[in-house]
């Protein structure tokens, strides 16, 4: 993986990107009605964290009529682009973990998705702990820092509400524009905005929080756009067949096979923990489903000795049984069909495990090793 947190890695990739201006996660126009809601006074100062090339900043200007844009950035190559490009707005080179600017003293702060280059380089624990001491240490009271990222609310409330700050959080779901079921099917449906007020009131007196206007009702003030929990889940689910449907055209008969060969054993455990028992169809269906994999298990078994290759590694006794390695990571038995494939095959079929699923798991399976019964791998 690059080393997002060295100066170096930014020099080199906005040389080559020079000319060519990226928007990480959203462009200013999606947030348009959602920033000027937060940030109504046009002429108060935004700091910007970060910035690299995106057409953010100069959107702040052009399509938000801000008028006094501070732009800042680890990065002395593309600060001299941008400096160029826009000469109205500030550029300064500086790294967010060291900032070289007074205690309490800017009004707000916007982040796009540097915390999220951090939080993944070398040292990102770390180096996320410094970020956020320094943004607390610079905001003035009464200032609003708002972030962007794409990790789920889950994996960041902890790097932003914590008893180290004094600020006040709200954590908001924001859909994607950016997804479809064709080549973007990968990206994320919804990203993170969080919202930091600081107290106005000074240290150590009873925090009062009198940023105007309250970052509270966006779900209801932006409908479509800023999610509920329930609204992101349904977002969530309605996407699963894409992806279910590509993982498929990726993925490799056998690996289908071993994957729900994964998914009925991890059933059947679960029902013998529980103390529930199969039917005499489901019986014979897992049997079924057990010879046929046995089968395809040792047509590629015989095909690796033709290659030179050194067997499946899994003992199959006298009577054709076999105890399959279901730890193993990566099983010789299973041919390219990419990791995220297999993944995403394994945990929709897992899913099918639910006794309340319109379709029960070993009737889907039964049907498809029905179909499959007489193929063989290729």
């Amino acid at each position: 993986m690059p080393n997002y947190g060295e100066k170096e890695y930014w020099d080199e990739r906005y040389c080559e990107d020079a000319g060519h201006p990226f928007d990480w996660l959203f462009d200013f126009i999606e947030l348009k009605g959602v920033i000027e809601h937060l940030l109504p006074d046009k002429n108060e100062q935004l700091f910007l964290v970060g910035c690299g090339n995106a057409p953010f900043s100069y959107h702040l200007e052009s399509f938000g009529n801000y008028t006094d844009i501070w732009n800042t950035d680890i990065s002395p190559v593309v600060i001299e682009q941008q400096a160029a490009l826009f000469p109205n707005q500030r550029w300064d080179v500086m790294d967010v973990l060291d900032m070289s600017i007074p205690d309490s003293s800017v009004p707000v702060i916007l982040d796009k998705s540097l915390f999220d280059t951090l939080l993944c380089c070398s040292g990102g624990a770390t180096k996320i702990e410094m970020m956020m001491g320094e943004i607390h240490r610079i905001l003035a009271p009464g200032s609003r820092f708002i972030s962007f990222s794409l990790h789920p609310i889950e994996e960041v409330i902890d790097k932003y509400k914590n008893d180290l700050y004094s600020w006040k959080t709200a954590f908001y779901r924001i859909k994607s524009k950016r997804w479809n079921a064709g080549k973007n099917r990968k990206r994320s449906t919804s990203h993170t905005m969080i919202v930091c007020d600081m107290p106005s009131s000074p240290s150590g007196a009873i925090a009062q929080f009198t940023r105007q206007p309250s970052f509270d009702d966006l779900v209801s003030l932006f409908p479509g756009l800023v999610l509920s929990e329930e609204e992101d889940v349904a977002l969530k689910l309605s996407v699963e067949p894409v992806l279910f449907r590509a993982a498929m055209k990726l993925a490799t008969m056998d690996t289908m096979l071993y994957c729900l060969y994964e998914a009925l054993c991890r059933y059947g455990d679960e029902m013998n923990d529980v103390g529930r028992q199969k039917s005499a169809s489901d019986k014979q269906i897992l049997i079924r489903l057990k010879r046929q994999f046995i089968k395809w298990q040792k047509e590629r078994a015989a095909k690796e000795a033709e290659d030179g290759g050194s067997g499946d590694g899994n003992n199959v006794d006298g009577d054709g049984d076999t105890e399959v390695s279901r730890n193993d990571n990566s099983p010789p038995f299973i041919s390219q069909g990419g990791s995220n494939a297999t993944t995403t095959i394994a945990a929709t079929t897992a899913k099918w495990s639910d006794p309340d699923a319109p379709v029960p798991l070993f009737k889907a399976v039964g049907t498809a090793v029905n179909s499959q019964r007489d193929t063989t791998v290729h």
